[in-house]
C-alpha cells in the first residue's frame, strides 16, 4: 500500500513557509550588525563658546540701544519742536519790535513821550518771550536785572505829570532814553546769549544723537562681524564633523558590506552542510506545523522537502508515538533555549506500515527572532537499535532456547529480593536422562529436546515468573512474591508438563526432571545463597528421578 504525502493543514497555515531553493530565517547563522546612528551634535570649542557669549551680549546691547534710540528720538523731536516754536516767537517779537521802532522813527512824535512809551511796550514784550528760550540760571539773573531796570524806568516815567512841560520833558527824556537803551542793549545781549545757548543745546543733542547712532551702527557691525566669525567657525567645524561622519559612514558601510558578504558565504556554507547532512532538520511553529524542512528527509523517508511546509509533523509519526511526540513538544515549550531528546518512530513515504526509529532532539528557539520556531534534529537509528537489541539478546538470552540466561536471571533475582516484605521462590530443574538422548540420537536431537522443554515450562509458569536456562539441561524458574506452597505447586505443574512424550527425529522420548525448591525472604536471603539452596534441593531430588526412555 502506497501512502501519499501528508495532507497540508488547512485551518492552521504556516506563519512563514520556507522559500523555494533557500533557507528561511530560522536557518540563518548570523545577521549583519546595523549601522549605528551617528553621534549627536558636536560640542563647541572654547573659542566658539566665547564667540557665542560675546554675540549674546552684543545682541542684548543692541536691543537696549534700539529701545533707548526710540525713546531719545521722541525726546529729541519734542525738544526740536519746542526750540523751533521759541525761536519763531523770538524772531517774530524781534521783527515786530524792529517794525515798531521803524514806525516810531517815521512818526517823529513832537514831544518824544509816545516814542518812549512805545519802546517800553516793546521792551516788555521782548522780556516776556525771552525767558521761554532757555532754562539757564545766569539768563534768569539777567532777566531779573532787566526787570529791575524796567521797574526803575516805569517809576521815573510815572513821576512825570500827566501833562509835562517842555522843560520837564527835556530833563526826563535823556534819562529815560538812556535807561531804555541800556535795557534794550541788555535784552539784546541776553537774547543773543539765550539763542546761542539754545542752539548749542540743540546742536549738542543732535551731536549726541549722531554719536549714539554711530555707536549703535558700530555695535551692530561688531555684532554682525562676531556672528559672521561664529558662523564661519561653526561651518568649518560642521564641515570637519561632516567629513568625520561621512568617513565613519563609509567605514560602517564597508564593514556592513563585508559582514553581509561573510553572512552570505556563511549561509551558503550552512545551506551546503544542511543539504548534504545525513541528519534531518525541521523547523516547527508553536502549534506543530512545519515551517522549514531540510532536503535530507528525501533520501531518509522519501518525502519531497518542498511539499512538507504547512503540514503537521505528527502526520509523519507512527500512530503509537504521536502522544510521546506531543509530550516532547510540551516539555520543550516549557524550557526555552533548552533541548529535549527522545526516540520516536516515523513512517516512510513509500511504506507507511514499516516505521523506522529516529533519535530526535527538539530545541526551543521561539524567542530567537532569527529562527522563531522549534528546531527538530533527528537521525535514523533503526539499524543501531536492531544491533543493540541483538546485543541485548546475546547478553541476556539463551541463544538456543531464547529464554533468559544466567545474567538475566541474576539481575531479576536481585530485583525480586530487593522488594521489602516479599518472599521469593526458586525452582532448580535438571532433566533426567538428557545425556542418554544426546548419546543415542545426537546433539541436534538433544538441542531440540531442550527447546521443546523450554516451551512447555514457559507455558506452565505464572505471569511475572522468569524461566532461564543456565547451561546444559539445567533450568531455573524464578517465582517473585511466592510462598513455599506456591513454589511446590509450580514444581508439580512443571513435572506434569513433562509427562507427554517428545518427538525427536521420528522417535518418541519421555524424560523426567529433578526439581529443587528453595524459598527466601527479601532482605534476609542473597541471590547466591538462594541459588545454592535450590541446587542442593535438586541434587536431593535427583536420586529419585525416573529413567528416560526413547523409542
Amino acid at each position: 500500500m502506497h501512502a501519499g504525502p501528508p495532507a497540508r493543514a488547512g485551518s492552521e497555515p504556516a506563519t512563514m513557509p520556507a522559500p523555494q531553493g533557500g533557507l528561511p530565517a530560522a536557518a540563518r547563522v548570523g545577521q549583519a550588525r546595523p549601522v549605528p546612528a551617528t553621534a549627536g551634535r558636536p560640542r563647541l570649542s572654547w573659542g566658539q563658546r566665547v564667540l557665542v557669549a560675546v554675540l549674546g551680549v552684543l545682541i542684548v546691547a543692541v536691543q537696549v540701544m534700539i529701545v533707548r534710540a526710540y525713546r531719545d528720538l521722541g525726546s529729541t523731536i519734542r525738544s526740536s519742536d519746542t526750540t523751533t516754536l521759541v525761536l519763531t516767537d523770538l524772531h517774530n517779537a524781534h521783527r515786530e519790535a524792529f517794525k515798531l521802532e521803524l514806525s516810531v522813527d517815521r512818526l517823529q512824535l513832537p514831544d518824544g513821550l509816545g516814542q518812549i512809551q512805545l519802546r517800553r511796550v516793546l521792551l516788555g514784550r521782548w522780556l516776556e518771550v525771552t525767558p521761554a528760550a532757555s532754562d539757564d540760571p545766569g539768563l534768569h539773573q539777567n532777566l531779573a536785572k532787566i526787570g529791575g531796570e524796567l521797574a526803575v524806568f516805569d517809576a521815573e516815567f510815572a513821576r512825570l505829570p500827566a501833562n509835562p512841560t517842555t522843560a520837564q520833558l527835556v530833563r526826563a527824556r535823556p534819562g529815560l532814553q538812556r535807561r531804555a537803551n541800556a535795557v534794550e542793549a541788555l535784552l539784546k545781549q541776553t537774547y543773543g546769549q539765550a539763542e546761542i545757548r539754545l542752539r548749542g543745546a540743540v546742536q549738542q543733542t543732535l551731536h549726541a544723537r549722531q554719536g549714539f547712532q554711530r555707536l549703535l551702527i558700530g555695535t551692530s557691525g561688531l555684532t554682525l562681524a562676531v556672528a559672521v566669525a561664529l558662523s564661519l567657525s561653526l561651518r568649518r567645524r560642521a564641515s570637519r564633523a561632516f567629513a568625520g561622519a561621512y568617513a565613519r559612514v563609509v567605514a560602517e558601510v564597508n564593514e556592513r558590506r563585508l559582514a553581509e558578504q561573510a553572512l552570505r558565504a556563511s549561509e551558503q556554507r550552512f545551506r551546503a552542510l544542511v543539504h548534504q547532512a545525513s541528519d534531518v532538520f525541521t523547523v516547527l511553529d508553536a502549534s506543530g506545523h512545519i515551517r522549514y524542512q531540510s532536503p535530507a528527509i528525501e533520501p531518509v523517508l522519501g518525502y519531497p522537502a518542498d511539499e512538507l511546509p504547512g503540514s503537521r509533523m505528527d502526520t509523519l509519526l507512527d500512530p503509537d508515538d504521536q502522544q510521546a511526540f506531543g509530550d516532547l513538544l510540551v516539555k520543550s515549550l516549557r524550557r526555552p533555549s533548552a533541548s529535549v531528546v527522545g526516540e520516536l518512530r516515523l513512517r516512510p513515504h513509500a511504506n507507511p506500515q514499516t516505521s523506522r526509529r529516529f533519535e530526535m532532539t527538539i530545541t526551543n528557539l521561539l524567542h530567537d527572532p532569527t529562527v522563531a520556531g522549534l528546531v527538530l534534529n533527528y537521525r535514523d537509528i533503526t539499524e543501531r537499535a536492531r544491533h543493540q537489541e541483538q546485543l541485548t539478546q546475546q547478553a541476556f538470552q539463551d541463544p538456543l532456547t531464547g529464554l533468559a540466561n544466567r545474567a538475566r536471571l541474576t539481575q531479576r533475582l536481585d530485583v525480586a529480593l530487593g522488594q521489602r516484605g516479599a518472599s521469593v521462590g526458586l525452582l532448580f530443574v535438571d532433566l533426567d536422562g538428557f545425556k542418554q538422548v544426546n548419546d543415542t540420537l545426537g546433539h541436534d536431537a538433544g538441542d531440540e529436546l531442550l527447546r521443546q522443554v523450554g516451551d512447555r515450562f514457559a507455558g506452565c509458569l505464572r505471569d511475572g515468573d522468569t524461566l532461564a536456562r543456565i547451561g546444559g539441561d539445567e533450568f531455573i524458574a524464578l517465582l517473585p512474591n511466592a510462598t513455599a506452597d506456591d513454589a511446590a505447586m509450580v514444581a508439580q505443574r512443571l513435572n506434569a508438563c513433562l509427562a507427554a512424550p517428545f518427538l525427536l527425529s521420528n522417535r518418541t522420548v519421555t524424560v523426567g526432571a529433578s526439581i529443587g525448591v528453595a524459598t527466601g525472604a527479601a532482605g534476609q536471603s542473597t541471590p547466591e545463597e538462594l541459588l545454592r539452596q535450590a541446587d542442593a534441593a535438586m541434587y536431593r531430588a535427583k536420586a529419585t528421578a525416573p529413567v528416560t526412555t526413547t523409542r
